[in-house]
């Protein structure tokens, strides 16, 4: 009787750790689906998602890195403008900075799903971007065009962990009820960037100039090394 006791003691214990798993009155351990857990339970498809561990985290440093990537474009735009009048060199720095993704893309993704130092390339990426569009707000109308170019395309090359890569993380992190809602919360995060960071560059070229712009740019890449 003691043995019993000691064993329902245990099973009350640990059901409550892992949620969806609760011991019946004979001592066995059954599952629950997901609407008979309480509503506070991560599991729970009412479940807040800022209770899922991890995942407030992985949206801030998202919506911020990619706010610095949108806010960094159109301020090369407009510094290329303001400095050279060119706008082939503007759309020439756009280009630059985009098109590697599309080759780098596939062969970064296989990669960050296989290896175990995924946050290594985040970070990785938000240091090169503050560092390449820093040294763009110096260059611009100083250095040759083509290594203006060629500058700008260093980002462009990791910059698929803006997209997939922290969409992947999602996944690990979410009870599968939750997940739709996730994701939902992931595609604000794309309208957030989208539509805050052009706004973010025009307002502060508008305000200040697009040096200051860019370089606002740079600060979030920077700032998006907090949650990582």
């Amino acid at each position: 009787r003691r043995v019993e006791g000691r064993r329902r003691r245990w099973l009350v214990v640990h059901s409550a750790r892992r949620p969806g798993r609760a011991p019946c009155h004979d001592g066995r351990v059954t599952t629950l689906a997901p609407d008979e857990l309480p509503a506070e339970a991560a599991g729970h498809p009412s479940a807040p998602l800022w209770r899922t561990p991890g995942l407030t985290v992985l949206f801030a440093a998202s919506t911020t890195a990619r706010l610095a990537n949108e806010c960094g474009r159109l301020g090369l735009v407009l510094l290329a403008l303001d400095r050279t009048g060119s706008p082939a060199l503007s759309g020439a720095l756009v280009a630059a900075a985009t098109f590697p993704q599309l080759v780098s893309g596939p062969l970064l993704g296989a990669w960050l799903d296989r290896t175990p130092h995924r946050r290594t390339v985040f970070v990785a990426h938000q240091l090169l971007l503050a560092a390449v569009l820093t040294w763009l707000v110096l260059a611009v109308g100083h250095a040759p065009s083509w290594l203006l170019v060629l500058t700008a395309a260093l980002p462009g090359g990791t910059a698929p962990v803006l997209t997939g890569g922290y969409t992947g993380l999602i996944a690990p992190l979410v009870p599968r009820p939750l997940m739709q809602r996730a994701y939902g919360a992931e595609a604000t995060s794309y309208n957030v960037a989208g539509v805050g960071g052009p706004a973010l560059a025009g307002a502060v070229a508008a305000w200040g100039s697009p040096s200051a712009a860019v370089l606002v740019a740079a600060g979030l890449a920077l700032l998006a090394l907090v949650p990582l």
